[in-house]
């Protein structure tokens, strides 16, 4: 049993209680402000509670005292002539119902769950007791742990009428975060419950290990994998890059620690989850923020149960369209955020959900996260995105860098939406992560926007009740349509009808955009419309997955999006073409269209424009990417990354518009669109081959340091080769900032020559080393 150090301070706070602390013996115990199930009322609902606790050895009667939630209005309730003695419990409900007659006693207001001071005075209207706002969730309660004590927190088990002292809360003597060195980890309970704790990622429980004494923890890279030996595809069957194999070497592990409390086998406090990443090179060896994701191995890779595997589901005669990941089922997770400094940016217990179509049987794949009042928040309050101030979240994507049609550049999607950032239409921002799962290193993510109602209620303004979503049932989009082909060609009269239902620049700007970024994917997929629910409420467009896009710069998009062809499904299937179809016989939307995009070609997709932002993009990413690409085996190279960006991003990128300006011409029948289209400039660079590390002191007796003076960072794996050839030492992954410097004590090496290989990214080169006694 765990002798929490917290006891000396109940035993202290009881002799206060008895003694002078208080002065007054009545306290505001426990109250819960988002009842959903706890405790019903005589009248059969789930009211607000309050209970009172009684500290003194004498009985007390209520008469005259007052209890209010607002300090403005210290006697706003009245207590009824009601009496609690020594060391018991007086349960109230705050239901705004006011009545003394029944089983309970009902005060004359209710309590907000966003928090607000509750306040007791006695019979002179002095306070005796505040407590001050506490934001709460469903069925949760906040009371004094022990009873009675100055000891605020928020209840594991609610214990209206009774004890708190059931509940329990732990604490640790380091917080989450980057260590350089490893330390012992301390648990204390405040009562003194058992605590037990694992290391794997399990929910602790009596069959767990039991905390007796300190948690050594160190940086434990070179323990074997787990998870990531785990087959998340099926084996030896392709189906879309990158088909899972194992990393064949020791990943970047974190330390993740999950500790509760228990009392006769019963389980008094949550579960506390915390990452600690140890490693002597930790604040400079990440360029991205960390995203910890921790969960019972058994919610993503038990054969049964898990949703990150082929699993029990998958059939291996409908390969594309089986398998565990498929499932819409939600598994628990908990999240921790560090960002660029390593401080912990937000920690919470949330939901988790495999992603996305066809991705979901990639061997990365990508993960919807939930804040739900069941997992104890309901908003993952952080700004999680830097291109916009929202900091409250309902959901959010994790999304894999695999999905992008054909080639390995991981980042089609994110850069068609920075290439439209000033347009006029729903989009989503990013910033890109780095993801532990189970404490494996599990490669780049990308944080996205997930378009549905929350997030056009935050970026809108808007109540989600007052908006609504088409997804192909809505009566007030359809009558647009039929109105559309009632009414061909469209005259001003008409088209004026039309602006009024529908935000005509706004559309013209996405239909521009989706055609210049030839989102082949589109528009019989991936469409998606809204408007605010009101009379005068417009159509507007959201712009997503773009993975299909930028192909082919040839490729005549026009005549794509007008195809009207009855034998046509996907991706341009004559309903989904009649819009634009329809609404280009109107001349007044032609010169608003044709306008617009020689406005764009212009401006926004010079190709000095969006190739900069390629760049801005790749340089967020080349860092990370030889660790990400040794992870997953995709890219299968940082000179096929390189290769081609330059081939399909950089090549559309500078060819497009004129390309567009050809198919406008051809397609209005216009003798001359007058376009400046070329926009020449430099490719993207491929990365420079630094030959400026040094060996000191070289000779040397096996203790060396390899100096970086390249006046950049530099990533690269290092080799230690003798006379004959045999590989004698090797490190993953050094990290090198401008004018640093990495040790190697390898004493035991007999003297001799020897030679040190660099291989970094795509380059290596070798440099002569001689070891002397």
């Amino acid at each position: 049993m765990h002798i929490s150090r917290f006891t000396w301070i109940y035993s202290f706070l009881l002799l206060l209680n008895f003694n002078s602390g208080f002065s007054q013996s009545i306290v505001i115990n426990e109250f819960m402000s988002d009842n959903e199930n706890a405790l019903e009322d005589d009248d059969g609902e789930f009211s607000d509670w309050i209970e009172l606790y009684n500290t003194g050895a004498n009985a007390v009667n209520l008469d005259g005292y007052y209890l209010t939630d607002d300090k403005e209005d210290l006697e706003k309730w009245e207590f009824p002539n009601v009496e609690i003695g020594p060391n018991q419990f007086l349960t109230l409900f705050a239901s705004g119902k006011d009545k003394q007659n029944g089983t309970f006693i009902h005060t004359n207001f209710k309590i907000s769950n966003d928090g607000e001071n509750l306040v007791l005075t006695n019979t002179t209207g002095a306070i005796i007791d505040e407590i001050e706002s506490v934001e709460l969730y469903e069925d949760k309660s906040f009371g004094r742990l022990p009873d009675g004590s100055s000891n605020m927190t928020i209840l594991h088990l609610p214990s209206p009428g009774s004890s708190n002292n059931d509940s329990n809360t732990l604490s640790f003597s380091h917080q989450a975060g980057y260590y350089t060195d490893g330390f012992e980890l301390e648990l204390d309970a405040l009562i003194a419950d058992s605590i037990f704790y694992t290391l794997d990622g399990s929910e602790p429980s009596t069959s767990s290990q039991i905390y007796i004494k300190k948690i050594p923890l160190e940086n434990n890279t070179s323990s074997p994998n787990v998870w990531s030996e785990i087959p998340t595809t099926p084996v030896d069957v392709f189906l879309t890059n990158p088909e899972w194999q194992s990393p064949g070497y020791p990943l970047t592990k974190a330390n993740i620690v999950r500790c509760a409390t228990y009392k006769n086998n019963i389980k008094t406090s949550k579960t506390y989850s915390q990452t600690f990443l140890i490693s002597s090179d930790v604040f400079e060896k990440y360029d991205m923020p960390i995203v910890s994701l921790i969960t019972d191995g058994s919610n993503f890779f038990d054969h049964e149960h898990g949703i990150y595997v082929p699993g029990i589901d998958y059939d291996p005669d409908v390969v594309e369209w089986t398998g565990n990941y498929f499932r819409k089922d939600e598994r628990p997770v908990h999240i921790e955020y560090f960002d660029l400094d390593g401080n912990l940016g937000f920690s919470q217990d949330a939901g988790a959900r495999i992603h996305g179509g066809k991705t979901r049987h990639g061997a990365q794949k990508s993960l919807k996260l939930y804040a739900r009042k069941d997992y104890g928040k309901e908003y993952f309050r952080y700004q999680l995105m830097p291109q916009k101030s929202v900091d409250n979240y309902q959901r959010f994507l994790l999304q894999t860098t695999t999905g992008a049609w054909g080639g390995d550049t991981v980042i089609k999607d994110i850069l068609s939406h920075e290439i439209v950032r000033d347009m006029d239409f729903e989009k989503m921002d990013y910033r890109p992560v780095i993801v532990f799962l189970n404490g494996e290193y599990w490669g780049i993510h990308n944080i996205r926007d997930r378009m549905d109602e929350e997030y056009l209620a935050y970026t809108s303004g808007l109540d989600i009740d007052s908006l609504e979503i088409d997804s192909g049932g809505n009566t007030h989009y359809q009558a647009l349509i039929n109105y559309i082909k009632d009414h061909m060609p469209i005259d001003n009269e008409e088209f004026d009808h039309i602006s009024k239902q529908m935000e005509i620049d706004a559309y013209i700007d996405y239909e521009i955009a989706e055609m210049y970024l030839n989102n082949f994917d589109w528009p019989a997929n991936n469409t998606k419309h809204w408007r605010p629910n009101k009379p005068d409420g417009k159509w507007r467009w959201m712009f997503y997955d773009i993975d299909g896009g930028f192909r082919d710069y040839t490729y005549d998009m026009m005549l794509h999006n007008t195809k009207d062809d009855p034998d046509v499904g996907w991706p341009n299937n004559p309903r989904s073409t009649l819009l634009f179809r329809v609404i280009l016989s109107s001349e007044t939307f032609q010169d608003k269209f044709l306008a617009r995009y020689k406005e764009l070609i212009e401006n926004d997709f010079r190709s000095s424009i969006t190739k900069a932002k390629l760049n801005a993009i790749v340089d967020e990413y080349k860092y990370e990417m030889p660790k990400h690409i040794a992870r997953w085996h995709f890219p299968p190279s940082m000179e096929t990354w390189y290769d081609d960006i330059d081939s399909e991003l950089v090549e559309f990128l500078e060819n497009r518009s004129c390309a567009v300006v050809e198919h406008i011409e051809s397609f209005f029948d216009l003798e001359e669109y007058d376009v400046e289209c070329k926009d020449l400039v430099n490719t993207v660079p491929k990365p420079n081959v630094f030959v400026d590390l040094t060996i000191a002191p070289n000779p040397n007796t096996g203790s060396f340091a390899i100096l970086n003076d390249s006046g950049v960072k530099r990533i690269f794996d290092v080799s230690l080769y003798n006379s004959v050839g045999k590989k004698v030492f090797f490190r993953k992954d050094v990290f090198l900032n401008s004018s640093s410097s990495y040790s190697i004590y390898e004493y035991q090496l007999p003297p001799g020559f020897y030679a040190v290989r660099i291989q970094e990214m795509n380059s290596s080169f070798t440099i002569p080393m001689v070891i002397i006694n």
